[in-house]
């Protein structure tokens, strides 16, 4: 009885984990995070607003496997997008980076 809620509770934690998917496009990110088998949580996020990116990576076993969480932060009052048990998080961070700072010089000018 024990292994079978150990192993209820282990699945529980990895089919979020293995369905929750963050795409990064040339305007936007998108997160959408599963938690659990029915709980689904779609997030999408202007990259006119990133105003900071972070990553942490926490502990041993995070540090030795290679993942971490992104903390996104916006300039508006839309809150912050918390990207959890991301893969390479220093170079998902740099990618998020690359295309704000991509974005924002090819954004037409107001005159």
């Amino acid at each position: 009885i024990c292994f079978g809620i150990l192993a209820a509770y282990w699945l529980w934690h990895w089919v979020g984990w293995y369905y929750s998917v963050y795409i990064l496009t040339t305007g936007r990110l998108i997160a959408i995070q599963q938690k659990g088998f029915f709980n689904r949580l779609v997030s999408e996020l202007s990259l006119n607003n990133v105003q900071n990116v972070n990553y942490h990576i926490n502990g041993f076993n995070a540090a030795l496997f290679g993942y971490g969480d992104i903390l996104v932060q916006t300039l508006s009052g839309s809150g912050n997008l918390d990207l959890k048990l991301v893969h390479h998080p220093a170079v998902f961070q740099q990618q998020i980076l690359d295309a704000v700072h991509h974005h924002g010089s090819t954004q037409p000018e107001n005159s």
